[in-house]
């Protein structure tokens, strides 16, 4: 809205993953902690890119939810 570009579709990639040892540090989990990975890019009307954005979720404290519609 700030830049006056509209997302009109997304593509999102999920797939579970170990921290590697930055990010077992930073999030103060043990290695063997499983991670939700969600890499997302969204798009303009015209099919242009406006959003890349990558996301690491622990799955002990939260869950992933998308609503389809």
């Amino acid at each position: 809205t700030e830049f006056g570009v509209r997302m009109v579709r997304a593509q999102e990639q999920i797939r579970a993953v170990l921290p590697d040892l930055d990010q077992q540090t930073l999030l103060a989990i043990p290695g063997n902690t499983p991670l939700l990975s969600v890499e997302r890019v969204a798009f303009t009307y015209d099919g242009r890119a406006m959003e890349m954005r990558r996301g690491l979720y622990r799955t002990d404290k939260h869950y992933y939810r998308n609503d389809l519609q």
